[in-house]
């Protein structure tokens, strides 16, 4: 029989994509991470760290995309933190200040999706 702590199962509205993007991460309690994403979605990413970061936590985050000459900030919310194991990082979603914003996520993802 199975043992161990049950985990929520979340379901993705997003297909996410394997991406080694810079980013930096902030939260208004003045913890900074600079790292790099593990995998981005159209809404979301997953930033790799061992900081343990509250499920909630509002962030600002800085994104490189490949071919902008300048970071995306972006804002987000943390939907999960693992300070350990294999998947070791925080997860956020991210929350977009305007319609052009969600979109050039969008299409920066677009183009990490895999040849069919």
């Amino acid at each position: 029989a199975a043992q161990g702590k049950a985990v929520p199962y979340a379901q993705r509205a997003d297909a996410r994509y394997p991406a080694r993007l810079p980013v930096t991460l902030r939260t208004a309690t003045g913890l900074s991470i600079s790292s790099h994403t593990q995998d981005v979605s159209a809404h979301g990413l997953m930033i790799s760290s061992d900081h343990h970061i509250e499920a909630g936590t509002a962030c600002e985050v800085e994104l490189r995309l490949p071919g902008r000459p300048t970071a995306l900030a972006l804002r987000g919310r943390v939907n999960a933190s693992s300070p350990a194991g294999a998947r070791r990082g925080v997860s956020v979603q991210l929350v977009f200040a305007s319609a052009a914003q969600a979109q050039e996520m969008a299409a920066a993802v677009a183009t990490m999706a895999p040849a069919k």
